[in-house]
């Protein structure tokens, strides 16, 4: 008996027309369940639906709650009527709009020529479309295009009550730049001559086991191969495989090999706590990968503490679009995001998001290491990196549009430090909140030298003088550092204005930034 009472109870609450808070917009008095009346004075917005989807009518009240007075919703009943203020219509807010490009949700992707590019912003009812740009036309909400040429499409969405909003998308194809609208299609800089694995089998691997399977099936250890990583690789599903190959169950490794591709899906290549090593090898791609918290001490360890290792004759690499990160410095168990030692070569740098770590990596791993040369870092992003971006000892590096920030000028030791004959170009770079942002320190007995120009130099300091942790800072004239030499690259690059590079690159580098 009680429990009917109750049920009957809870019946008449429903039926009595209790509403949820969504279903009636922000700022819209509920009035009626759809097929009764909603009363009101004067002319006004008046909103039909529920659940947070609406479409809007102006009306002079009162009026019968009814499908017939509104546009066409796609939302179940019952639906309900709600009037917005007085003053000829109440309030029309714009509505938000998602971008999707090939079903991932981003404004931008990087493609092939002629491949097809499918824009399918949401919301997917309630108003109507229009585009303009990159091939798009008509009031589809969803266009397919396939540019040949980088581009821009505009997509306008005009929702129930009339108010329009608008979403911009970029479209990036390979080759068609080297500047800074985050293109990857090819590697600019000394890593130029890099193909990696093209023309090769493409394999999807979702476990550390699956990439070198992959790479030891080959037919020679020579064979063009492309891996695509869609899965978090860790030391739980990595296991060594034996074949065209050299590889090891703590680290993914290049040893002995070469034309390879080693390339992430999306935001899901992710390599936790196992690292990449490259020795003795060329013709290498690492690109839209997030490798994090790898480690040499502690458990578990892999690669010696980096991110990515490269050392004993490693020649043509790049390096592209990844996150690079580690929870803390050495003490904490971790060594460098990308070190190169022992004879690397002709490497490209580029579009790489470096995150809360000590140390971004060195070129030449002692004094007597000489035999590293020919690095171009471009359009990276130092987050709240301590130190070594580059350190460079002997060779010749080139470091243009990159862009330093952290949260405060102590949290930096150094940004690049040229030691031991080291030559490097410097420009067009932005430096945030950088302690000893350029510098030759006594950590070694001889210094390096470096021509700059262009670069933005945004509240930067100095502790350390000559005698005193130096044996060359550069003198800041007209807001530049001054060049102790001159430095040439042979080959030809678009150079961004440094004042433009902390939007440029803060949106274009990292991992899943582009649809490799």
């Amino acid at each position: 008996m009680i429990r009917t009472a109750l049920c009957a109870a809870a019946l008449f609450a429903f039926a009595s027309g209790a509403y949820a808070a969504t279903d009636y917009p922000t700022g819209y008095t509920k009035c009626a369940k759809e097929g009764e009346t909603c009363t009101f004075s004067g002319t006004r917005s008046v909103a039909y639906g529920k659940s947070g989807t609406f479409v809007y009518a102006t009306q002079t009240g009162p009026i019968s709650c009814s499908a017939s007075l509104f546009p066409a919703i796609n939302v179940g009943s019952p639906r309900y009527c709600s009037y917005g203020p007085t003053g000829g219509g109440g309030t029309c807010n714009p509505t938000t709009i998602t971008p999707f490009i090939n079903g991932v949700q981003t404004a931008s992707a990087t493609i092939n020529s002629g491949a097809q590019v499918v824009f399918a912003p949401t919301p997917s009812t309630g108003g109507s479309w229009s585009w303009t740009g990159c091939g798009t036309s008509g009031t589809a909400r969803q266009q397919t295009v396939s540019p040949t040429a980088s581009c821009s499409a505009t997509a306008t969405y005009t929702n129930s009550c009339g108010t329009s909003s608008t979403q911009g998308f970029s479209i990036t194809v390979n080759g068609s730049g080297g500047g800074g609208g985050g293109g990857s299609g090819t590697p600019v800089g000394f890593g130029r001559a890099t193909t990696g694995g093209a023309g090769g089998a493409v394999v999807t691997a979702r476990t550390g086991a699956e990439i070198n399977a992959a790479l030891c099936a080959r037919a020679s250890v020579s064979t063009p191969l492309i891996i695509r990583v869609d899965g978090t690789i860790t030391h739980a599903n990595t296991t060594r495989a034996t074949g065209s190959c050299d590889t090891t169950a703590t680290e993914i490794q290049f040893k002995g090999v070469s034309n390879v591709s080693l390339i992430g899906v999306a935001n899901r290549g992710v390599l936790d706590q196992i690292g990449i090593h490259l020795r003795n090898t060329s013709n290498i791609i690492i690109q839209n990968l997030h490798i994090k918290n790898v480690k040499k001490s502690g458990s578990p360890t892999s690669n010696g503490g980096d991110a990515i290792g490269m050392e004993s004759t490693v020649n043509n690499v790049w390096v592209d679009h990844n996150t690079l990160e580690a929870s803390g410095g050495e003490t904490d168990g971790y060594d460098s995001l990308l070190d190169m030692k022992a004879g690397v070569t002709n490497v490209t740098v580029s579009y790489n998001h470096y995150r809360n770590s000590s140390r971004a990596g060195l070129i030449g791993s002692s004094d007597s290491d000489d035999a590293n040369t020919n690095i171009t870092f471009h359009h990276n992003w130092y987050e709240n990196i301590e130190q070594r971006t580059p350190l460079l000892r002997h060779g010749l590096a080139h470091s243009y549009n990159n862009y330093w920030s952290n949260v405060s000028n102590s949290d930096m030791i150094h940004g690049i430090n040229s030691r031991m004959g080291g030559r490097i170009l410097v420009e067009g770079n932005y430096f945030k909140n950088s302690n000893n942002p350029l510098i030759a320190s006594d950590d070694s007995p001889e210094p390096g030298c470096w021509q700059t120009r262009a670069n933005t130099l945004d509240s930067i300091s100095y502790d350390r003088s000559v005698g005193d942790g130096a044996l060359v800072v550069p003198v800041i004239v007209n807001g530049q550092f001054d060049s102790t030499c001159t430095v040439t690259v042979p080959y030809s690059y678009t150079l961004d204005s440094s004042a433009n590079i902390p939007s440029i690159v803060s949106g274009n580098a990292g991992v899943g930034k582009i649809a490799p």
